[in-house]
């Protein structure tokens, strides 16, 4: 299954990169239509509201970001599903200290595996540990 873990973890470094190089709209392409978008206890529910979020997120120019995700680690991995659990440190570059972290944010994915192959969230739950997002 290591396959699929790759898929995941591709798909965890997606999410990030999309966000800091000014491609959030893309986000959406990682999620499933039934997806569900937990930010911090506020769940975003439905590929269209996680579109919609997303897409506020890509206007937003002003706000210049670097999401470093570490500490991944797998639980359960089958050929239909996945789940992991990382640490996500944000930095916002516009901030008056850009040299730590704005947060500390600790992420729960869950995975699927479409009839076509590829991977998306099904699930991803992300809290604040520590700062501000």
């Amino acid at each position: 299954m290591a396959e699929g873990r790759l898929a995941c973890l591709n798909l965890i470094h997606a999410y990030n990169n999309y966000i800091d190089t000014g491609h959030a709209d893309r986000v959406p392409e990682l999620f499933t239509d039934d997806a569900v978008l937990d930010v911090g206890g506020r769940a975003l529910t439905g590929i269209d509201v996680i579109r919609a979020a997303m897409k506020a997120r890509a206007a937003n120019t002003e706000r210049r970001t670097t999401h470093l995700t570490s500490n991944v680690q797998f639980g359960d991995v089958g050929e239909r599903a996945a789940a992991a659990g990382s640490v996500l440190l944000l930095f916002v570059l516009d901030a008056t200290d850009p040299r730590a972290p704005t947060a500390i944010v600790r992420c729960k994915d869950a995975f699927v595996r479409l009839d076509d192959g590829e991977w998306r969230f099904r699930r991803r739950s992300l809290s604040v540990v520590a700062g501000t997002v």
